[in-house]
Parts: C-alpha cells; structure tokens; sequence
C-alpha cells in the first residue's frame, strides 16, 4: 500500500465554543420534527453534515446557514396511525427490520434514556450488547449509516442523535445482519487465514467468477450477492487474518476504495458515494471503539471489513491505482484551500464533501504522518477548487445553489421540556456563494 500520509502543514479547524449551543438547539430541531428515513431506503443525514462543519470549526452563524440546506433532504415524522405498534423493553425484537415502525422505536429508545436519567450512553452500551450483540452487528445495515450516524452522537455529546442511531440499527435490519451473525458464530477463530485485508480485496478484485453478476455499480446489488453468491464472497473474507489488522490499517483500506480506485491520470474523478461511506464509517469505527467495551473490537474490526468487501464487489470491483497517492500533484495547495472551502464556502453546502473532509483531516491528526502526500489532500482538493467538483461528491444529493442568496430563515425550537420556545432569525446576506 502506497503511502500517503504527511502533516506538512498545521490542521485548521476546530469546534468554535460559541457554535455549540446552537448545534445542539439545531440537532434538536431535526430530531423533533424530521424522520430518520427518507422515502423508506434514505436516510436523514442532517447530523452528519452539520456536525462535520461544526467540527471544522463553523460559527454559529455558519451552522444556520447549513442547516437551511440540509434540512431540504429531510421528511418530517409521519404519524403511523392504524399501523402503529407498542415497542417495550420485553418485546423490543418484535419488529425488528420493521420501517414502519421507526416512529415507534424513536420513542422507544428515547423513553428508554428518560428512564435512565437521560445517561444515553449507558442506554446505547445496553441495547447494542443485548442478545449477543444483536444490534452492535447492524451497525453496517443501510449502507452503514447507524454506525456512522453513531459515531457523530459520541462525538457530539447528543442523545438525540444516539436515539436516531438506535432507531436506525432497528429498522434497518435488513440481508447483512443475519449473514455476519452466522459468520461470527461460524468462525469465532481464524482458520488458516494468512492475508491482509488490502490483499483480500484485491483477490475479490480478480476473482473472474465475479464477472456478469451485476450490470452496473449499485447499492440494489447486495441482495442478489447475499442471496447468490455469499459463498464466493465468503471464500475471500475466511483467507483474512484479522488478528493482524488495525482500525488504522482499515482507514488506509477505506482511503484506497474510496480515491484509490482511479486513475492518477484522471482529472476529475467521479467519487462513489458507496466507497466515501467507508471512509465515513471507518472513521465513526474508531470513534467508537473509544466509548464501547474493550472486548467489542474486534467485533467491530470485522463487522467493517466485511462491509468493505460487500460494497466493493457491489460496486464492481474497481481496480486499485496506488499511484493516484503518489503522483497527483497538489500545486502547493494545503488543507487551508480545502478548509475554506468546507467551512465558508460552496463546499460547506454538500454534506458529504465536508464529512469526507472532516474524517480525512482527523485522520492525518490521530495517526500521524506516513511519507510526502498530505493524507487525502489530493482525494479533497480535487473536489474543493470548483464548485462542480462538490457536486460530484454527493452522487445524486439535493444542491440548490440559490438557497443561500438573499434569505431570511426564521425558526421556532422548543429547546427543553418545559416548552419553552426561542425565535432565531438569521439574515444571510451571500450572493451566489457562501
């Protein structure tokens, strides 16, 4: 694996102390009013992105304006009527996988941290080591948004969004739960497992048995691999050693699928929303890993990984090109250009570009610098210096360029349980770009 990782320059962005009040009034706003589905198979992301910019440091003013944006990819709650279903503490199972039934789970899980004094994390600890890890195993259901969606409540210090990822892990249960659970029974050791993960990968990227399954790259592949071909799959993923793998060597891994699969040559990539979200879910992996048991990670460790060989063979197996590390040249540009971007400028309106920015830049901080290229600077650059290139990141996600000219946004937040309301009114005064 190539290296490419440097810390040539010194890492801006940190969380502005004046922002975070706010974010928590905003969080809360989403989490009231707005469902974590999004037409059944999306998924409300809204804490993603808001978080990501407030972590890069956005005043308040900033998250404000973020949070007209991402609120436009948002459904608010439905009322379940005649549908509804009672979850308890007895029967929680119940309806597990069920979407219906994610208005009933939020109140659930939400219930569930009054009664504990509101210590959330007590509440997540619990439910996610019940029944023999149940839903720690779901974590990487709905292409991994439970657990990222995890990561970004223990980074943010909120319950509410520990709730919308608990609902989440409930509802999304879906074709990989159960396959992995097996799996971890099956083989609770490894037998004569030799390679590393990055050679596993590109042994699925060679395999010819592969060739045909799908048509194109898309996420509607994986019930067809898990119903067909989990045996194929699963030959690779047994020759894994994960006794010798790190969360470290994984976020390399997660980089490699997500920028490493084109060309240096390649002036401006189309990035795979799928191959971004192991990047993002490598990242909530480790963050994880620091506020669960001990004993949970190399649960975790193999839970992503397997993830990763899923969504790399649904996307058709893109060839790894080291040399994309290796000989994109950065002309001088640093994380200052990519920072601006992600926090005062087109950047910051796509949620997915600040979160791959964010994990990126966290990433260079925690484990340090690997040789001459600035970790993923060349990866974000390529998307930061036009606002066509954000674009790209998102694959599909809602951008409305205008929304930030000349508005006036008026919210009214119930702020705490004794309903009380507070009015803001922030007057944006951009044109065109922020």
């Amino acid at each position: 694996m190539g290296n490419f990782l440097s810390s040539s320059t010194p890492l801006p962005g940190s969380p502005d102390p004046a922002s975070k009040s706010k974010l928590q009034i905003l969080l809360r706003a989403n989490h009231r009013q707005n469902s974590v589905l999004v037409d059944d198979n999306g998924h409300n992301y809204l804490p993603h992105h808001l978080g990501s910019v407030y972590l890069l440091g956005a005043p308040p003013a900033r998250l404000f304006q973020v949070y007209d944006v991402a609120i436009t990819n948002t459904q608010e709650w439905k009322d379940p009527g005649l549908q509804s279903v009672e979850i308890s503490p007895d029967w929680w199972k119940d309806n597990i996988g069920d979407k219906v039934s994610a208005y009933q789970y939020f109140h659930f899980f939400g219930d569930e941290v009054v009664h504990c004094d509101y210590d959330w994390k007590a509440v997540v600890k619990d439910y996610l080591l019940k029944d023999n890890c149940f839903l720690l195993k779901s974590l990487i259901e709905g292409e991994c948004h439970p657990l990222i969606h995890l990561g970004y409540a223990f980074e943010l210090d909120s319950f509410e969004v520990a709730v919308e990822a608990l609902t989440l892990a409930a509802v999304c249960v879906n074709f990989i739960q159960p396959v992995f659970s097996v799996e971890m029974e099956r083989y609770q050791e490894p037998e004569e497992a030799y390679l590393p993960a990055m050679d596993v990968l590109k042994a699925i990227g060679q395999d010819q048995r592969f060739n045909g399954l799908f048509e194109k790259p898309d996420q509607e592949n994986l019930k067809l691999l898990l119903e067909e071909f989990l045996e194929l799959m699963l030959e690779h993923y047994r020759d894994w050693d994960w006794t010798k793998t790190s969360l470290e060597g994984l976020f390399d891994i997660a980089v490699h699928l997500y920028a490493g699969t084109h060309s240096s040559t390649d002036f401006a990539p189309k990035f795979n929303l799928s191959m971004l979200q192991m990047v993002t879910a490598a990242h909530a992996t480790r963050i994880c890993s620091t506020m669960l048991p001990s004993n949970t990670l190399p649960l975790l460790i193999r839970e992503l990984f397997f993830a990763m060989c899923l969504h790399y063979i649904t996307q058709l197996r893109p060839a790894f090109h080291d040399d994309v590390f290796e000989k994109y040249d950065t002309e001088g540009r640093g994380w200052e250009e990519v920072y601006k971007s992600a926090v005062n400028g087109e950047g910051s309106k796509d949620a997915h570009f600040v979160q791959v920015v964010r994990a990126l830049r966290d990433a260079e901080q925690v484990y340090g610098a690997k040789g001459e290229f600035v970790y993923g600077l060349a990866i974000v650059i390529r998307v930061a210096v036009t606002v066509a290139g954000c674009a790209e990141v998102a694959s599909g996600g809602k951008h409305d360029r205008d929304l930030l000219t000349n508005m006036e946004s008026t919210w009214e937040i119930c702020i705490d349980d004794a309903q009380d309301w507070v009015r803001f009114t922030v007057r944006l005064e951009t044109r065109g770009k922020i």
